[in-house]
């Protein structure tokens, strides 16, 4: 049966991170969204729940890749500053060192290279790391060389896409999950995207559907 409700401009087929960021864009757009998923929104019944997510460039090259990375660390602080408060964002930083003097080396040239790209990164004596930043660090040597990555952040992801779940609805979008609200079938016509049906047998008209 054709559902008794308004149909989606755009159904967004899962609710983590991904997905409720996808519908949170689309629906602040004033595009009619909808969200779908077979579980609640930040639970242990998906990926999102099951990762710990960094928000970090420094490990990506070429450059053109260490550029898009380094868009989507600003991408996090401007989502920050637009849901705020965000307790799901923690700007802390983050500390990376090595005994082995070759991976030290090549951590020593990671810092160079991210400082000539414009990234904040620098290495610092154990002991001023110990002092200001994390005393609890078992380094063994006071003057070992440690890097310090002040751009890097984590963020958690359960809690984030709860918020941007919040968002979808405050925009005007809807939310639909639970078993019978999964995604069974998706209908074309002419060759286009018409229709989500779910496991309960509601079938809903959409205009294009996202598989997040």
């Amino acid at each position: 049966m054709i559902a008794n409700t308004p149909s989606a401009r755009a159904a967004v087929i899962g609710a983590g991170i991904v997905g409720a960021a996808i519908a949170q864009r689309l629906a602040e757009k004033g595009i009619a969204t909808l969200l779908l998923d077979r579980a609640d929104p930040g639970t242990a019944d998906n990926a999102t729940a099951a990762s710990f997510a960094a928000v970090s460039a420094r490990e990506q090259t070429p450059r053109a890749f260490f550029d898009l990375s380094r868009a989507a660390v600003e991408d996090y602080r401007r989502l920050a500053w637009k849901l705020a408060p965000a307790p799901w964002y923690h700007a802390d930083g983050s500390l990376a060192w090595f005994r082995e003097p070759e991976r030290a080396a090549a951590l020593h040239e990671q810092v160079l290279r991210l400082q000539s790209w414009g990234y904040a990164a620098e290495l610092l004596p154990a002991r001023e790391v110990l002092a200001d930043l994390e005393p609890g660090l078992a380094l063994p040597d006071p003057e070992m060389p440690v890097a310090w990555f002040a751009e890097d952040a984590w963020v958690d992801a359960p809690v984030l896409t709860q918020r941007l779940v919040e968002a979808v609805r405050n925009a005007g979008g809807r939310v639909l999950t639970g078993a019978n609200r999964q995604v069974t079938a998706i209908g074309t016509e002419d060759g286009r995207v018409s229709t989500v049906t779910l496991h309960g047998g509601q079938t809903i008209p959409v205009a294009a559907v996202v598989n997040a």
